[in-house]
């Protein structure tokens, strides 16, 4: 068991892997019956002596925010203590970074909620659907 499944388990969270991706994805479920994925990479990424952790969830594809809002997401992404807005490939993405050195489940488990609900509140303005 990986430091990063037992933290999972810790935090009480249901989560599958997948080998080929070498993601972690955990359901987010909240109470108006929507539902968010949360992906972290099991590959690290290295900044100096650090090594940092990658938690995500997708808000929409690009193609589907119209081009009007791309300031606007820019300027909500300046706003967050936690996290931030990327395109990766063709998705929109919240994304958040963390050293895994001290991390625990409390802390790991807040970044989970933070990127679901950012990335579900995106999502609802761009769609009806519950797609992500």
């Amino acid at each position: 068991m990986t430091k990063l499944e037992k933290l999972l388990r810790e935090a009480d969270l249901e989560y599958t892997f997948d080998d080929d991706s070498e993601l972690y994805s955990i359901i987010m479920e909240f109470d108006d019956d929507r539902t968010q994925q949360v992906l972290i990479s099991n590959n690290l990424e290295e900044c100096g002596d650090l090594k940092i952790l990658h938690i995500y969830s997708q808000a929409a594809n690009i193609d589907d925010v119209p081009s009007k809002f791309y300031l606007k997401i820019l300027k909500d992404s300046a706003t967050k203590s936690l996290g931030h807005w990327e395109v990766s490939g063709e998705a929109l993405i919240y994304n958040i970074k963390l050293p895994v050195g001290n991390l625990n489940s409390e802390v790991l488990a807040t970044a989970i909620n933070v990127a679901a609900q950012e990335a579900d509140k995106m999502e609802a303005r761009f769609s009806d659907e519950d797609t992500f």
